[in-house]
């Protein structure tokens, strides 16, 4: 098999660490300080209100994931720490539904959503030559997306 070819058993463990990422936040959360109670609460009511599996409770999660991964990471270098943090693990972890969400968020803010999109997707459109140059995976990411009815 080439590398780069099969990315089924990645994304397949991406979203299973996904899985077991989101079920130890939530185990963390019930361990969460007086202060954060208010939000969890407010967030269950959110799940109620709209599950998760309603387009807009995906949307609203993905939301809340991204900024969660952009604030905890902000300050961190190491790429490798970055795609490992739990949120972005979260956000693979919800699938094929993220797919146009992640292009809209590469699309407006940039950020390294390769990585999410090829587990997600299976498909890698950046070129070896461009691997590493943020601004081509960004253009070639975006293709593909509008390629394939993701985006406009």
């Amino acid at each position: 098999m080439a590398v780069g070819t099969d990315f089924s058993a990645t994304r397949d463990a991406l979203r299973v660490l996904g899985r077991v990422a989101e079920r130890t936040q939530d185990a963390l959360s019930r361990a969460a300080t007086q202060r954060d109670l208010g939000r969890i609460q407010a967030r269950l009511l959110y799940r109620q209100i709209l599950p998760e599996d309603d387009p807009r409770g995906q949307a609203e999660k993905f939301r809340l994931l991204v900024k969660r991964w952009r604030d905890e990471t902000s300050h961190i270098s190491s790429s490798t720490a970055r795609l490992l943090h739990a949120a972005y693990l979260q956000i693979i972890g919800i699938g094929p539904p993220a797919v146009p969400l992640i292009l809209a968020e590469m699309r407006d803010r940039g950020g390294h959503w390769g990585m999410a999109l090829s587990s997600i997707t299976g498909e890698d459109p950046v070129s070896e030559s461009d691997r590493g140059k943020a601004r081509l995976v960004k253009a070639a990411w975006l293709k593909w997306g509008r390629d394939h009815g993701h985006i406009a």
